[in-house]
């Protein structure tokens, strides 16, 4: 998570913040790394423990929020 971070987006965040945009093409590079459901096992899913989903978050959260929190409510079910 944090080599994503750093690569795809601390170069971008101040940008998507002065421009007040959802960077959507982000989303299926986080597929595309396996992130989305990482806590879930099964499904081709990483299967973390809470522990490391934990610290994914953190790290995700140190690059942006907003884009965190799209990641974490892909993990709730309603």
């Amino acid at each position: 998570m944090r080599a994503f971070v750093q690569r795809e987006i601390k170069p971008n965040v101040g940008r998507w913040f002065e421009n007040a945009e959802l960077p959507t093409e982000i989303f299926s590079k986080l597929a595309s790394e396996g992130l989305f459901g990482m806590h879930l096992k099964g499904y081709g899913c990483a299967g973390l423990s809470a522990p490391q989903y934990g610290l994914a978050m953190q790290e995700l959260e140190a690059g942006d929020s907003g884009i965190r929190l799209v990641l974490l409510l892909s993990a709730v079910r309603l």
